[in-house]
């Protein structure tokens, strides 16, 4: 008892530090897992990562006993862990634990240890491609000049850590620096088009600016309702999700007009098509074997690779997942607009846009927006304490 009593003690003093450093500790692992950088981690590394991860959550049930806060770990936790276990797709048992482990840490601290860790390491990598201790693939393509990955496994990797860092920036800076940092998304959106035809980023960056200057505008002549925005968002994100659907079916109907989008999407929809004829949706998900081009300049002749997040969460992490997935990400969108969180929701609202054309949605290594359902909105610890409530 006196051993559980110190338990709660410890866990309860260093809740937030605790999280932190097992967050810090998976996201370099994952980070550096898109990168060519070859450093060979010891298995144990994240089973270690996983039992503490439990170890943590079990603290927080020993600190906060209630029947909600059960309830909600095994809701959250469960269906991850079942469908990582028996799909094959491990990271996902990591992503529902910290998931259920973010409740109560402020999501501002959650969204600055993803960049102290992925700013740092981004330029590191960059560097090494450059100086040549890092392999850097350069893609070439017959219309679109070269596309240079900067020592990632490819350049669509690259643009999508800087198209992530960008949204995560935006939602932690100050106001008053919005406009010098939009500045600088539009160059850094230009040098990844020109040396990265990084299409899908620089599209989302766009839509990101825009966003910020329609919501700033309404802001301040209009003024901002969150009930109408919360449903135009869940609007836009459920037409996202039924087309990517949809229009794989249609592309398997010879449809001309989608035959052309998917020229447009880089034979996205035609994967997609392929997924649907030739797998079964299941409860809990199927391991998928795929062959993408990251990694290797050369082309590989049975290439088939799940870009959309969407389709990908359905057939490889199963049914219940995928419903649990946009469950979530509507809970965390209305707990951003209820706490004047705009630009964050903004911001997670463009990564579910580009979650149409790629992978990233449920990946540490990129999206942390992912955690912010059971996060606190606030920093203030008086706040927390009146968030416990609602969180």
């Amino acid at each position: 008892m006196l051993l559980i009593g110190n338990y709660k003690t410890f866990i309860e003093k260093y809740n937030k530090e605790v999280f932190s450093i097992v967050y810090i500790f998976l996201l370099i692992h994952f980070f550096w897992g898109t990168t060519m950088i070859q450093i060979h981690l010891p298995r144990c590394y994240t089973w270690i990562c996983l039992v503490v991860l439990l170890g943590y959550i079990i603290g927080k049930i020993l600190v906060e006993p209630n029947r909600k806060y059960l309830i909600i770990m095994a809701t959250i936790v469960a269906p991850f862990i079942i469908s990582g276990l028996l799909s094959g797709y491990h990271e996902l048992m990591y992503v529902g634990l910290l998931i259920a482990a973010a409740k109560d840490i402020p999501i501002d601290r959650i969204l600055k240890d993803y960049l102290m860790v992925c700013i740092p390491f981004l330029l590191i990598t960059i560097l090494g491609s450059q100086i040549g201790i890092v392999e850097n693939l350069i893609y070439p393509s017959l219309y679109r000049g070269n596309r240079i990955a900067y020592g990632f496994l490819s350049p669509t990797d690259f643009c999508a850590h800087v198209l992530f860092i960008i949204l995560v920036l935006f939602s932690v800076i100050k106001n008053k620096n919005y406009w010098k940092m939009a500045l600088i998304s539009v160059l850094i959106a230009a040098f990844l088009y020109f040396r990265c035809d990084g299409r899908t980023t620089v599209a989302s960056l766009l839509i990101f600016l825009t966003g910020i200057a329609i919501c700033y505008i309404i802001k301040k002549w209009v003024g901002l309702n969150k009930r109408i925005e919360w449903l135009l968002v869940d609007i836009c994100e459920s037409f996202i999700v039924i087309a990517s659907f949809v229009l794989g079916w249609l592309y398997q109907l010879n449809n001309k007009y989608i035959i052309g989008l998917n020229d447009v999407l880089s034979d996205r929809l035609k994967y997609i098509a392929q997924t649907m004829s030739t797998y079964n949706i299941k409860l809990w998900g199927q391991y998928i074997e795929e062959h993408g081009n990251g990694g290797s300049i050369i082309a590989k002749d049975n290439y088939f690779f799940i870009d959309n997040s969407f389709v990908r969460c359905m057939y490889e992490y199963g049914t219940i997942v995928f419903v649990l997935v946009i469950v979530l990400i509507f809970m965390a969108q209305k707990k951003m607009l209820d706490n004047e969180k705009y630009i964050m929701c903004l911001a997670f609202f463009i990564v579910t846009i580009a979650s149409f054309a790629e992978h990233h949605l449920l990946e540490i290594a990129y999206n942390p927006f992912i955690f912010s359902v059971f996060a606190c909105m606030s920093n203030n610890d008086k706040v927390i304490m009146e968030e416990k409530r609602i969180c």
